[in-house]
């Protein structure tokens, strides 16, 4: 199952860009646009490749073992220290020069079970087992240098500990300061977009129930009586 609240955050973004795009019609024809927005739909859009192929093919495109993948160039692979490194190999024929010297497996570029995408799928589980074993010479530090040298695409598979401490994740804003209620700090998830030159921040804990009740009413055109007589019948909170 996908973790807590991931529709909701995509949804919310799905819906933030549909109000400014409606809010761009309005300020150019001068009329309001209804805007739906629908959970079940931004769900379904985010797995838009599988339902395709549902749709198209009438079959489920089923998440494939690391052993039978259609294009075993393109993997996750397991360096000497435990460490999980993610490759994607462009197309054609490339990149097996480049991994070949990467992986120290001379000759694969000439190997009949590498030259095109079929004979690469018929022979997925092979090329596996031949990229495991020269995955697991190396160190993760020592195939990230290969991989670098021989400009070949690849990422580290992070772990959310791993992520917690990576510099770039804090550089790129992916991690906040927010401040706590005692006074303190700690740290939080930031969001998906950035405003330069903006006070964009964090500005402080959620508030607690009720918290600012009395200055909304306010805002609103309501006199203390009537804010009183509305929090003492519990009308509102």
């Amino acid at each position: 199952p996908v973790r807590t609240a991931s529709g909701d955050h995509t949804t919310s973004i799905a819906a933030v860009a549909a109000i400014n795009a409606a809010l761009i019609e309005a300020l150019k024809t001068g009329k309001g646009r209804l805007v739906d927005v629908s959970l079940l739909r931004t769900g379904l859009y985010t797995l838009h490749t599988d339902l395709a192929i549902q749709l198209f093919f009438g079959r489920n495109a089923s998440t494939r073992p690391r052993a039978e993948a259609y294009n075993p160039l393109t993997n996750f692979f397991k360096t000497k220290d435990d460490q999980w490194i993610c490759i994607v190999a462009r197309a054609g024929k490339q990149d097996l020069a480049r991994m070949a010297r990467a992986f120290e497996l001379p000759g694969i570029e000439t190997d009949p079970r590498f030259q095109d995408g079929k004979s690469r799928r018929d022979h997925a589980a092979e090329i596996t087992a031949m990229f495991d074993a020269a995955f697991a010479k190396f160190s993760k530090e020592e195939m990230a240098a290969r991989l670098t040298a021989e400009e070949i695409a690849w990422a580290p598979a992070q772990t959310l500990a791993d992520v917690a401490v990576d510099p770039q994740v804090y550089a790129a804003g992916g991690i906040v300061e927010m401040p706590g209620k005692d006074g303190g700090t700690f740290k939080s998830p930031g969001g998906p977009a950035r405003f330069v030159g903006a006070d964009d921040g964090p500005k402080g804990p959620g508030p607690k129930l009720g918290e600012h009740t009395r200055e909304i009413l306010q805002s609103l055109g309501y006199v203390d009586a009537a804010i009183d007589a509305l929090l003492a019948s519990k009308a509102v909170a």
